[in-house]
């Protein structure tokens, strides 16, 4: 009987051994499973924002690109206005008052052509302001999703065959002596 109920216990035992072990496997591969997920989801977020980001660089470099085209036509403007008022002053002063009045027709009439110029530029010209929309699943994603996933736990009997040794107990037959005690009346 001891023998028997050893054995089960023993069977039992490396039962539970085995159970340990796979549920520690399957955690194993659970833990793979929720990294790799991670892994791919934030390489495919990182190609995102590499995408998004580069676009940024690109549309930022034609805006300024814009805004530096008005600006080194300002600047040009600027510098051929300076010019002609050293011109005009210089004249002015060391120059007849036909030549003068000549002198002066012409640097208006240079100065209305740098106006009209400078009045096409700004009407082409803009003001840029840069924003970002990020996209409503990737804000959702970061807003109201609150679990990465769900460890899910299917139960089930076990297997094991714990028997009651009494039960598997052959009868055993015993052998009573009878007794050999005769009496003789």
């Amino acid at each position: 009987m001891i023998t028997g109920t050893l054995r089960n216990v023993k069977q039992c035992i490396k039962n539970r051994e085995s159970a340990t072990k796979d549920i520690e496997k399957q955690e194993l591969e659970v833990r793979t499973i929720v990294f790799e997920t991670r892994k791919k989801i934030n390489g495919h977020l990182d190609k995102l924002q590499e995408k998004l980001l580069h676009e940024l660089t690109s549309t930022a470099h034609t805006c300024k690109s814009k805004s530096i085209k008005i600006l080194q036509k300002l600047k040009s403007t600027e510098q051929i206005l300076t010019k002609l008022r050293k011109e005009t002053d210089y004249m002015k002063q060391f120059s007849s008052d036909i030549q003068v009045f000549l002198g002066t027709r012409q640097v208006n009439k240079r100065i209305i052509h740098e106006v009209e110029s400078m009045k096409r530029e700004f009407g082409a010209a803009k003001d840029y302001e840069l924003k970002v929309s990020i996209h409503s699943l990737i804000e959702k994603l970061s807003n109201d999703v609150e679990d990465f996933g769900k460890i899910m736990v299917s139960e089930s009997v076990t297997n094991l065959d714990f028997r009651d040794p009494k039960i598997d107990q052959a009868q055993i037959e015993i052998n009573v002596p009878t007794s050999r005690y005769e009496r003789k009346i």
